[in-house]
């Protein structure tokens, strides 16, 4: 019979003096996992359908060094994924693009999922002025493709530029 050990700080200590070995406590095959944790665990490793998509992204913008997190739910549960997404720093709703933009503004939208990895993605951006109103909107095209455990994205405002999403939270 194999003794199943799990083993913290302390007790690693004292079993490596006593000679236990240590082996996993779950299989490597999953088997022993809950379902929600098997669906989790298949979709942080590149699953192929929306809920891959479903989660807290995080990149840095490539043109001007924003930090960019995208949020992307299916609250209905409709198969459309809506899209929140917001940036540090918004070109199109600088001052220089007229005024009175600040630079401030969200990105609001929704898409679907072409295939097993691409999701395309109609938005909104709203940018603010100083009294944090609307004063201008604009919609964008973007694709959010599926790639390993990132997302590249692509689309109006990236010019030929590629911006990789982390996934920080499901």
């Amino acid at each position: 019979m194999t003794r199943k050990v799990k083993l913290t700080g302390i007790g690693l200590g004292i079993s490596l003096l006593i000679g236990f070995t240590a082996e996993p406590v779950v299989s490597s095959d999953n088997s022993q996992l809950p379902m929600g944790a098997k669906q989790q665990l298949a979709g942080a490793h590149g699953g192929s359908s929306a809920k891959s998509f479903l989660g807290l992204w995080k990149t840095v913008d490539p043109l001007d060094g924003g930090m960019i997190t995208a949020s992307i739910t299916d609250n209905d549960q409709d198969g459309t994924l809506e899209l929140r997404l917001s940036d540090t720093f918004i070109r199109v709703c600088q001052p220089a693009a007229g005024s009175p933009k600040t630079g401030r503004g969200i990105y609001e939208g929704s898409g679907t999922v072409v295939s097993s990895n691409l999701l395309d993605v109609t938005a909104t951006v709203k940018c603010f002025d100083s009294n944090n109103a609307v004063v201008d909107s604009l919609t964008v095209d973007w694709e959010f493709k599926l790639v390993g455990d990132t997302v590249e994205f692509t689309g109006t405002g990236l010019g030929d530029n590629t911006a990789i999403f982390h996934k920080i939270s499901h």
